[in-house]
């Protein structure tokens, strides 16, 4: 990978709420400006992709721990689906507030869009398999997340902050990227300016995928995940907040 990839991409983040700008080369010997002539396979001309400065992004290593599907996954296998990488713990409350858009852009684009938690550890406890296994069952997240608890993936892409976002087209280049919290309409924009081009192309694979979770264990108990409890002495009481089952039980 090379050069600094997410100041790009923010830079083209920001880029496509004010519109489209040419991509020049400046010639240092003589001053020219000359137009980018890169091209895909093929003879396309890449200044006719939305997404000019598309980068390369590096694989996901072998032998990681994964939640919610019963085998690895590859972004080599993922050609033809966008992908959208966050970087994540489940300590950071700025995390939290991003699972809600995930959600509604898995919902928004599910033939289309594949989401892949990256979990890059900040504390000890949230290296454990277990530990994270459970998070991702209390915070309802259904798409697939690798346990990067020794922060392999986390250098590899080169990232520094959570959240961070990396936005892969569907032929495994980058295409945006933004540190800290993203919104839906920020996202969904670049999903609006990407899926025509690509759909023109024939790249974009629109057939659902499915990842085969691994059966979460019966619950032994009538709670799940519980939050608070008030009790009221005066009627004898309790009110639970039972996170996990989204409910509010009064025994």
């Amino acid at each position: 990978m090379k050069g600094e990839f997410l100041g790009q991409m923010e830079t083209e983040g920001r880029a496509l709420m004010r519109g489209r700008r040419g991509w020049w080369i400046s010639v240092g010997l003589v001053g020219t400006v000359l137009v980018a002539a890169l091209f895909f396979p093929g003879g396309e001309a890449m200044s006719q992709n939305p997404f000019p400065q598309r980068l390369d992004v590096p694989a996901l290593p072998e032998g990681m721990q994964w939640v919610n599907t019963d085998k690895p996954v590859r972004l080599a296998d993922l050609h033809g689906k966008f992908v959208l990488v966050d970087f994540w713990t489940y300590c950071c409350i700025n995390c939290m507030h991003c699972l809600p858009t995930l959600a509604k852009l898995e919902k928004t684009y599910p033939d289309s869009l594949v989401v892949i938690g990256v979990h890059s550890a900040k504390f000890k406890a949230e290296k454990d398999q277990d530990n994270l296994a459970s998070a991702v069952r209390r915070l309802g997240i259904r798409h697939p997340v690798v346990n990067d608890a020794d922060l392999v993936i986390w250098k590899r892409f080169k990232t520094s902050s959570w959240p961070t976002f990396w936005l892969i087209d569907p032929q495994g280049k980058a295409i945006w990227g933004k540190r800290g919290e993203a919104s839906f309409d920020e996202i969904n924009a670049v999903m609006k300016k990407a899926i025509p081009y690509y759909r023109r192309q024939g790249l974009l694979n629109e057939k659902p995928i499915q990842f085969m979770a691994r059966p979460e264990p019966s619950p032994s108990q009538p709670l799940r995940f519980p939050g608070k409890v008030l009790a009221d002495e005066a009627s004898g009481r309790l009110f639970i907040a039972d996170t996990g089952h989204h409910r509010l039980v009064v025994t």
